[in-house]
């Protein structure tokens, strides 16, 4: 009889339902009891998925041609929250640029640490907590080093600095790429120009595991996945958020919290079950030719997204040149996803060349943002004119002109700006919605912004006209209810993410059992 129960229970557990770790791939019969879609392989990992009573909705995994990413657990809607992740290591990016190792701001050498003699802000941030980790092992370095060639080794320092104290950053520093066998030679040189710099770094207690190939190993980690943070000299490592892909028509945006070092994914439109998460590594509004070649240079791969694939960009023609050679003509790049391509008429194959495509934008981007300040809207339309001879008036330099009339229009006192220039403002908004949209959709914050400004040119308009005695009372009294709903789409865009958080039991943990609970529904 009890031979009988063994084999029963026996039986029960190789039917046990079994799945992969979320995070690591690993086989475990562990299920999140709370989503019921989410299998873990330790508690370490768990508190990767659920926090605050909130299950992140997705999980790590690996695609031919693009390594570890993530994917939607289940179908996500717009705003809904998706990662909260916190930083691994903030330091100064990799360049010789003086800055306080602190806070990252531009230092002018006036004041330095008591300490290592590093230039610094003031007493605070000689104090703080992130200068604290290095300053001892600074102050041993040779008065012969140049200070300058220190700051793209702080970083670096910082990292395996937190490395030997906490095992569980090693490990998650061990997940992510660091692309360093496409730079082998680059760091052979490195290495050896700054041979006396991790030579006094290695003499560190602390770092005494480590060897020089490990400075190069993070260095190339940092490189490959931190994002500016703060002060536009510093960088940030997140350990999840780096496993995040990267699209020019991007799904999901982030939010970073520089106080407490902490950054939030949102989704930025509805994202099926098994969906790749992504975003987007750099300006969206930039052409195919620039994108791709800074995301070549800095990040080591060649973007192959639909978008890059499209000589149109997806009918936005952002990219796009007027054809010299024929009246309503223009260029199209003949393949966007040749670097050296070229840009080709269709009506009677006239071709430029990417250097003399790369050589017009330059110039045309330096005048740009050279004269914006100050300039009045008729000397901005004028230039919106100069550009369109030689650019689509969809370029992407053309549509941030166009942005920068709107800029315009919106610091004029109402009492200037007429019935032609609210109808101005109105063309140009929509324009924006229309042609931006189609490259970056959903809820981004540009749109939040130009939804602003469409919503108080319509009932600005309405005012206008209805004082003008060219529309009715109701249709004034429709035309401020419907500018009022506008702003209303505006707020989405820059709202509180939204978040379905459940009691560990599964049971859905409304508004007011959360505040009883002392939290807030906002992060």
């Amino acid at each position: 009889m009890s031979f009988k129960k063994a084999k029963s229970k026996s039986k029960s557990r190789s039917r046990e339902r079994k799945g992969q770790c979320f995070l690591c791939g690993r086989e475990t019969s562990i299920m999140c009891t709370s989503c019921n879609q989410i299998y873990y392989c330790s508690q370490e990992h768990y508190i990767y998925h659920r926090q605050q009573n909130y299950c992140f909705p997705y999980k790590v995994v690996w695609k031919p041609g693009k390594g570890k990413c993530l994917v939607a657990a289940r179908d996500i809607e717009a705003m809904e929250l998706i990662l909260f992740d916190q930083a691994l290591v903030v330091g100064p990016r990799n360049i010789t640029d003086q800055v306080c190792l602190e806070c990252g701001k531009e230092v002018d050498g006036k004041y330095c640490c008591g300490i290592c003699k590093f230039p610094m802000c003031g007493e605070l941030c000689q104090v703080g907590k992130l200068h604290q980790m290095e300053c001892g092992i600074l102050a041993r370095l040779s008065s012969n080093i140049e200070k300058t060639k220190v700051y793209p080794w702080i970083a670096p320092l910082r990292l395996l600095l937190r490395m030997a104290a906490n095992t569980r950053v090693y490990r998650q520093v061990q997940f992510l790429m660091d692309h360093n066998t496409t730079t082998v030679d680059e760091d052979q040189t490195v290495l050896k120009e700054n041979k006396d710099i991790l030579t006094s770094f290695l003499k560190c207690d602390q770092l005494k595991q480590f060897t020089e190939d490990d400075f190069l190993w993070v260095k190339g980690v940092l490189r490959t996945n931190c994002i500016m943070f703060g002060e536009k000299r510093m960088r940030a490592l997140f350990p999840h958020f780096s496993l995040i892909n990267h699209n020019c028509r991007a799904n999901s945006k982030h939010t970073c919290y520089i106080q407490s070092k902490k950054i939030s994914v949102t989704a930025q439109a509805d994202i099926k079950e098994g969906e790749e998460i992504e975003i987007n590594y750099i300006a969206f509004i930039q052409g195919t030719f620039l994108r791709r070649k800074k995301l070549h240079a800095i990040w080591k791969f060649p973007c192959l997204c639909d978008r890059c694939k499209d000589p149109t960009e997806l009918g936005t023609n952002l990219s796009t040149l007027r054809c010299p050679k024929c009246e309503n003509g223009y260029l199209l790049q003949e393949d966007p996803l040749q670097d050296n391509g070229n840009w080709i008429c269709k009506v009677h194959n006239f071709k430029i060349s990417s250097d003399a495509y790369l050589e017009m934008t330059s110039a045309i981007k330096d005048y740009l943002y050279s004269s914006k300040a100050g300039k009045s809207i008729q000397d901005q339309e004028k230039d919106l004119e100069m550009f369109q001879e030689y650019l689509h008036p969809q370029h992407h330099l053309c549509m941030l002109l166009k942005r920068n009339i709107i800029q315009t229009y919106s610091r004029l006192d109402l009492k200037q700006v007429d019935r032609n220039g609210f109808l101005r403002i109105r063309e140009l908004c929509q324009e924006s919605l229309d042609i931006l949209g189609k490259v970056d959709p959903g809820y981004p914050i540009w749109r939040a912004d130009t939804l602003k400004d469409l919503a108080a040119c319509e009932m600005n308009l309405a005012r206008v006209e209805f004082e003008g005695g060219l529309i009715e009372r109701p249709e004034f009294l429709v035309r401020v209810k419907n500018s009022m709903k506008i702003v209303e789409e505006a707020s989405k865009c820059k709202s509180a993410v939204t978040i379905r958080r459940k009691f560990d039991n599964g049971e859905p943990l409304t508004e007011e059992q959360y505040e009883n609970c002392g939290g807030s529904q906002q992060v």
